[in-house]
């Protein structure tokens, strides 16, 4: 990808233990550089989401830097969802990797929704 002339947004699976857990605790450790929250109402359903974001550099695993090419900023979504027709709440944490240096956590709330996350 760091060839290339694109862009990348990729989402951290739980999966992936060490890379998720890394960035999860950079999240615990540091207070984000810039936060936003969305709300979003359709069909009996509401959806808010807590969108956060730090740079890359204060991930204390400099393997996951050293590995993911021009890696500059590390976005966390957590979303929540009120269904009233179902009577039912969820509840999620998402994390992603970016190489975009957008400092503002709208663009990046933008582009995870357009990925359907």
């Amino acid at each position: 990808m760091g060839d290339h002339a694109g862009h990348y947004l990729l989402a951290v699976k739980w999966n992936k233990k060490g890379f998720f857990k890394g960035i999860a605790d950079a999240f615990r450790t540091n207070p984000p550089t810039d936060t936003a929250r969305f709300e979003d109402v359709d069909h009996g359903r509401m959806e808010e989401r807590q969108c956060a974001i730090l740079p890359a550099s204060r991930l204390a695993d400099i393997g996951i830097r050293q590995h993911w090419s021009n890696l500059i900023a590390i976005i966390r979504i957590e979303s929540k969802v009120y269904n009233n027709r179902a009577e039912e709440n969820k509840a999620s944490m998402r994390y992603y990797i970016s190489d975009e240096s957008f400092p503002r956590m709208g663009y990046y709330n933008m582009l995870a929704r357009a990925l359907g996350h």
